[in-house]
């Protein structure tokens, strides 16, 4: 995926759409940064952690079933596996 981004702050919506691709589990949202639109849209959702690429640890990675990277969240954390 490219970036995370939403139209609107709508939980219900982003909801459906995490729905539709994961099903049921725990899922980690890793970006580069997230909008404010994509914070408001997450934050009820009792199933989902989002985190930038700067804060994702070991642990964030072992504790979810299912983990969604934008291109440059991956690239970002390249970057620091190489530093």
């Amino acid at each position: 995926m490219e970036s995370v981004t939403v139209s609107e702050p709508k939980t219900k919506q982003f909801s459906a759409i995490l729905e539709r691709i994961y099903g049921r589990g725990k899922v980690l949202l890793v970006d580069e940064k997230f909008e404010d639109n994509i914070i408001l849209a997450t934050r009820n959702i009792e199933r989902l952690f989002v985190t930038d690429a700067d804060s994702l640890n070991a642990w964030d990675l072992v504790r979810y079933e299912k983990i969604i990277f934008s291109e440059k969240a991956f690239d970002r954390i390249l970057t620091r596996m190489h530093a």
